[in-house]
């Protein structure tokens, strides 16, 4: 089996036309924060790099609980739709750029986020720009909203992956990932 570590195309565009579609998504559960303060010491003053944020559902958490947030989307439609949802907090950052080149300052974030969006990514190439930006062993959080796979909304979601990626319809989404966290771990 193959093992994508990078899209086989500029992904800039790839989900151009499902930004409005994507402030229906579920948001993220608040005890997260929680965890995060307890297990892994976030504290309000940190400062999050939010990767691949999207339409910004997952930044918002850390924005809500007073924690400064760079966006880093590279999706132009995504990208203004964050924008345009999260413009009220001060402590918000946009950036449109990519998970492999940031245009963050070295060693400037303490905690690096990547919810729904490690798939897209060129594995390496996002693991160095991490290790480059973080202060330190810098914790980075992947998340996931976990839905019904095999509702109406996934089997499009595979089939639009099939046609737009190497991505193959028949293999299911949490096996891509997982690969993904393999590929990262071992580099």
């Amino acid at each position: 089996m193959e093992v994508l570590t990078h899209m086989p195309m500029n992904n800039t565009h790839l989900f151009s036309s499902l930004a409005e579609k994507y402030k229906y998504r579920p948001g993220y559960p608040p005890q997260l924060l929680s965890i995060l303060r307890d297990n892994h010491g976030l504290k309000q003053q940190h400062v999050i790099a939010d990767i691949g944020s999207g339409t910004g559902l997952f930044a918002k958490l850390f924005l809500e609980a007073g924690n400064t947030v760079y966006c880093i989307e590279p999706n132009k439609e995504m990208f203004e739709k964050c924008v345009q949802s999260l413009r009220s907090y001060n402590n918000f950052k946009p950036l449109l750029k990519t998970a492999e080149h940031t245009s963050l300052q070295d060693n400037c974030v303490n905690f690096i986020s990547i919810a729904q969006a490690l798939h897209l990514f060129d594995s390496k190439k996002t693991r160095e720009e991490c290790l480059r930006i973080g202060k330190g062993n810098v914790p980075v959080i992947l998340a996931w909203n976990f839905a019904d796979l095999q509702s109406e909304y996934f089997r499009d979601y595979r089939l639009f992956l099939s046609r737009h990626t190497n991505y193959n319809a028949n293999q299911p989404i949490e096996e891509i990932e997982n690969q993904h966290l393999e590929e990262l771990d071992q580099k």
